[in-house]
């Protein structure tokens, strides 16, 4: 009766969320069963779980992590002791599942890199600055404190003034730029930059050899730059 609690049953793994190395990765386990009511103890999880005939239950599963890169997640053992407590019957799952640790990102940042006429951005030609830009016609809901007075008296009609705004600052981060320092040492400094860049709403470029990624800004493209740092140098790399 004891064995049988493991008939019928099937486990489902889905992949965790990216955390940064250090933290745990958190599996999630999808169990069903199609028979009788189980009582499961599931290796790595918090506490025993009861699986009612034909339902499912979602478990969660940590593991630890301790460098950058994919993380297999490792077999696990799914026991029960159920229905009278005397015998104990197990099996083990070995799931083809992985999470994704990012590089921890150090306390400093890797220097900006200046490159003269390279990712500067470019201004949009239509909002406020300080160099003037030309004119163009009034629209509804322009400032009149753009409108061009001289041109209005000399007959050309509502006429508003366009300024130029500077272009955006791109922040350019290169590994070879790091080149004296240890490779975890330089990956932990990038990934720190792509953070802050990210937090302060600016724009970046990661430079990893021949790849390049950006100039972009946004969640997607600092989850791409920290998911190059943590595959930089594996096989998936």
């Amino acid at each position: 009766r004891c064995q049988r609690n493991l008939v019928g049953l099937t486990v489902h793994v889905y992949p965790p969320e990216p955390v940064f190395a250090g933290e745990p990765l958190h599996f999630t386990l999808l169990l069903r069963h199609s028979g009788r009511q189980q009582r499961l103890a599931i290796s790595g999880a918090a506490e025993t779980v009861d699986v009612p005939p034909g339902r499912s239950v979602t478990v969660e599963l940590a593991q630890k992590t301790t460098r950058r890169g994919h993380q297999p997640l490792q077999r696990f053992a799914l026991a029960t002791t159920f229905p009278l407590g005397l015998f104990r019957a197990w099996v083990w799952i070995n799931a083809d599942v992985a999470g994704l640790a990012w590089p921890r990102p150090a306390d400093e940042a890797a220097p900006n890199v200046a490159r003269p006429g390279g990712d500067a951005g470019t201004g949009s030609g239509t909002v406020d600055g300080d160099d003037f830009a030309g004119l163009r016609d009034w629209r509804t809901g322009d400032s009149i404190q753009h409108i061009d007075w001289r041109a209005l008296a000399r007959g050309r009609g509502l006429l508003t003034k366009q300024f130029a705004s500077a272009p955006p600052a791109v922040r350019d981060y290169d590994l070879a730029t790091l080149a004296a320092l240890p490779l975890e040492t330089a990956i932990a400094q990038l990934a720190r930059s792509v953070l802050d860049a990210d937090a302060a709403g600016e724009a970046c470029t990661l430079r990893l050899g021949k790849q390049v990624f950006g100039p972009d800004t946004g969640r997607a493209h600092r989850d791409r730059c920290l998911t190059a740092l943590a595959l930089y140098g594996s096989a998936d790399g």
